[in-house]
């Protein structure tokens, strides 16, 4: 297991919370020693093959500005992830073009690229992004 005094240590670089759990998620997201189950909530864009990951803190206000992780699978399983505003995500003419989406929430997979399955503890069809923004209120995201 990952000792919490270097997690303490990498979190002193930092000043900002924000910056912080970023840090931290980033930190943690690639050592493999870690389970993260706790520390994301992780949605699959089912028909899009979209993945998006909301850090467990560092959000605040509308969701349109929180900072998301971004993965895009249809473009492979090399597709690196990218952190962005979940207003890019959701004002994507792809995304807008596309209702409705099934829509995952799921907090672990098992295995990757094609075998990726996520465990999903709740599916939602959204017809528009008002019925996700209420998606995520119902998780507490």
């Amino acid at each position: 297991m990952f000792p919490t005094s270097h997690i303490s240590a990498r979190l002193s670089l930092h000043s900002n919370t924000h910056v912080k759990c970023n840090a931290l998620y980033y930190y943690l997201t690639s050592t493999s020693d870690l389970q993260l189950e706790n520390a994301t909530k992780k949605f699959h864009f089912v028909e899009m093959d979209w993945i998006v990951h909301f850090p467990k803190c560092g959000n605040k206000g509308k969701y349109l500005t929180y900072n998301v992780v971004f993965i895009d699978r249809k473009k492979g399983t090399n597709q690196p992830e990218q952190l962005v505003r979940l207003e890019k995500i959701v004002e994507n003419r792809e995304f807008e073009n596309s209702y409705p989406h099934t829509v995952g929430f799921y907090k672990a997979s098992s295995g990757e690229g094609e075998g990726f399955k996520p465990e999903y503890l709740e599916i939602r069809r959204i017809d528009n992004v008002e019925e996700f923004w209420l998606f995520l209120n119902a998780l507490d995201i």
